[in-house]
């Protein structure tokens, strides 16, 4: 897709391209009208134009946009046109903490702030029966008191694009295990989980430390064995 900066989309003025990922652009923009500042996720065309992917868009947009929380990205608008599809969200302007982290760790009140807003904000999209799918670094913003934002809450499906353009929706394979805390040390983040064997004995399940690193790479460092 070439860059659209300096291009009106529906009201939007697009100033500058602030991030590419795997489904499409995002460009800080303003919206004149109002004299806002937001930002504009463009889908690439070989996403916008398949009937599956558009229909998955369509209602994940919907009930993200119903969230309704501090420290939850809100979703502002949302359309398609013939060879794409915008979302239009609160721009956040302190980054995210994937970058914040490459400057080195971060103080352990500040790990505190960050985890009790973004725990309080997926326990509200959880309850609304909306499951991230893509949590990592990159996904939270931090603006520039430093509070931080859950990013494309409920668009974390798996897409497979064929050399032909075909995409496929992969499948969403349920974990065996859950996660029940996690801590932040230097760049990294160790998540504690349990296995979730069919029994309701919680002395049963089997504990693990999974690390993820500020890449977004993860590995399993070590597993618990009960005697």
């Amino acid at each position: 897709m070439y860059d659209l900066t300096g291009q009106f989309i529906k009201g939007y003025e697009l100033r500058a391209q602030i991030g590419v990922g795997g489904y499409g652009v995002v460009y800080r923009a303003v919206q004149p009208s109002v004299g806002r500042e937001v930002a504009v996720k463009i889908i690439l065309p070989q996403y916008a134009n398949h009937p599956d992917f558009i229909r998955r868009f369509e209602a994940e947009a919907q009930l993200v946009a119903r969230l309704e929380h501090p420290h939850i990205v809100p979703l502002y608008d949302y359309w398609r046109q013939p060879d794409s599809a915008f979302l239009v969200m609160r721009y956040i302007r302190g980054g995210n903490l994937h970058s914040i982290l490459q400057h080195g760790p971060l103080a352990l009140a500040m790990c505190a702030h960050l985890f009790d807003q973004l725990g309080a904000a997926l326990a509200v999209a959880h309850r609304a029966g909306v499951v991230h799918r893509d949590l990592k670094p990159a996904n939270f913003l931090l603006d520039e008191d430093g509070n931080a934002y859950v990013a494309d809450a409920g668009c974390g499906n798996v897409l497979k694009v064929a050399p032909d353009g075909a995409v496929t929706v992969l499948p969403q394979v349920p974990s065996p295990w859950f996660p029940t805390g996690v801590a932040l040390y230097g760049k990294d983040l160790y998540v504690l989980e349990f296995e979730n064997p069919d029994t309701d004995d919680r002395r049963a399940m089997v504990p693990r430390i999974r690390r993820i690193a500020a890449d977004g790479t993860t590995s399993v460092v070590a597993t618990v064995t009960r005697r």
